[in-house]
């Protein structure tokens, strides 16, 4: 078991260093900065659904032919899915959405 995670953890840090593209979830803010557009990332999940920590709090390049979707949800937080690129400084995005409100925490109970 110990060698099987050693081995899916050298090829994950392989395939990073490569640029290897792969599926993601990226949540967090749209900016625009002239005719580009980028998301500040909160959170990035991998297609399996494991968190990518390092990209967290990174300013990620929108591309491809939804970026023009992305750009009408400036300054609100979004939920985009799509291909992570160039050493995951870009996603070419499939799907975006406006992400959901945070559910409001309930009262405490009284006593």
């Amino acid at each position: 078991m110990k060698r099987m995670l050693a081995t899916v953890m050298v090829v994950s840090v392989v395939l990073a260093f490569t640029g290897a593209a792969f599926a993601a979830e990226v949540t967090g803010k749209v900016e625009a900065s002239g005719a580009n557009t980028s998301i500040k990332a909160t959170s990035v999940k991998a297609d399996d659904g494991t968190a990518m920590l390092s990209l967290a709090g990174k300013t990620i390049k929108v591309v491809g032919t939804k970026s023009g979707d992305v750009a009408k949800l400036v300054n609100k937080k979004v939920v985009a899915k799509g291909t992570l690129k160039a050493e995951n400084t870009e996603i070419d995005v499939t799907s975006v959405s406006e992400a959901p409100a945070p559910k409001p925490v309930p009262p405490a109970p009284k006593k």
